[in-house]
């Protein structure tokens, strides 16, 4: 038992899961299987710690049948297919896997209330017994909702693992399994200004498709908000997207802590909610500014699905800053 938990705290170290995701999932539900397993051996079947070991597994299994009762109502509709996932590249043709960024658009076959926020764990088999049988957790970047259903779409950074296979196999389709929606949506209409903070997905070049769809575009003649992408990139010009002049790229590091200032401070409208989904620089700045006016009708909500910060707690971030108001 000792070796079993030994190993699964060595997995759990943030380093190792980034190199062997697939692995540590894995390794994790069977370690865990054969901690049990031991613990039970050595316990008397009379004593008080058995009893508690008993009623543990009596909750996991309850918890488990629970779950996987959801997966099969979510994902296995009569008289419907299964949901298929098309794997888009959006990065250069000439682009590394290791820097290649996807949009993956779901047909589910059971249609939900998607939320601004929620994010889902995505299994696709046909990626490799390994590799694609296992859920990995997935921003819903925007959906589509008609007559045929409902088609989710992800942006998906290629690194290692499964991401890599998706980028291998790009421009084909897959039958796929979802798991969720999870994630607690949170209500924005009710401030008068709404401030968004994220660490992005990928490249510039991969955020292009995105940003400046016609939709968007609308969304934003309509609205007095402003987006701001930050991309470091040396020698680079500034430059404006989209048909309204408010979507601006620059190679300027973000300043989080002016643009808190000025919004918090001046000319703001009604309350103010500040919403996070950042790495931990950018997250631990941002926090501070808003704790010295959270008696100011400011509110701060971290988004349940925070990306990476392993390689991005340096304070001069290299990721994609993106920030929107309005």
């Amino acid at each position: 038992a000792s070796s079993a938990l030994g190993l699964i705290f060595i997995l759990s170290i943030r380093p190792v899961i980034r190199r062997v995701y697939e692995w540590f999932l894995n390794s994790h539900l069977l370690l865990a299987a054969m901690a049990l397993l031991a613990i039970w051996r050595h316990l008397p079947a009379k004593a008080s710690a058995a009893k508690f070991l008993k009623m543990g597994i009596f909750q996991w299994a309850i918890m488990s049948a629970v779950h996987w009762g959801l997966f099969a109502r979510r994902n296995f509709v009569f008289g419907r297919p299964f949901a298929t996932a098309v794997v888009t590249p959006l990065s250069n043709e000439g682009a590394a896997y290791a820097t290649q960024v996807l949009q993956v658009d779901i047909a589910v076959p059971r249609p939900w209330r998607v939320r601004a926020g929620q994010h889902v764990f995505l299994s696709i088999p046909g990626l490799g017994l390994f590799t694609g049988l296992r859920g990995h957790p997935f921003v819903i970047a925007w959906w589509d909702r008609d007559r045929s259903g409902l088609t989710i779409s992800l942006l998906v950074t290629s690194k290692n693992g499964f991401t890599r296979e998706l980028s291998r196999n790009a421009n084909k389709t897959f039958r796929a399994f979802i798991d969720g929606p999870f994630g607690v949506p949170h209500d924005f209409g009710a401030y008068g200004t709404v401030i968004m903070i994220a660490t992005g997905v990928g490249h510039e070049d991969a955020v292009r498709p995105w940003i400046v769809k016609p939709w968007m575009d609308k969304i934003l003649t309509q609205d007095t908000g402003m987006v701001s992408l930050h991309v470091p990139e040396s020698g680079k010009q500034d430059e404006e997207l989209g048909t309204h002049s408010k979507i601006k790229v620059t190679s300027n590091p973000p300043d989080i802590e002016g643009l808190l200032r000025k919004e918090i401070g001046g000319g703001r409208r009604g309350d103010i909610i500040v919403s996070l989904c950042a790495d931990n620089a950018i997250a631990d700045r941002a926090r501070t500014q808003v704790q010295t006016h959270m008696d100011k009708g400011v509110r701060l909500v971290e988004l349940d699905f925070q990306p990476s910060s392993f390689r991005t707690a340096a304070k001069d971030t290299r990721g994609m800053e993106f920030s929107c108001r309005g």
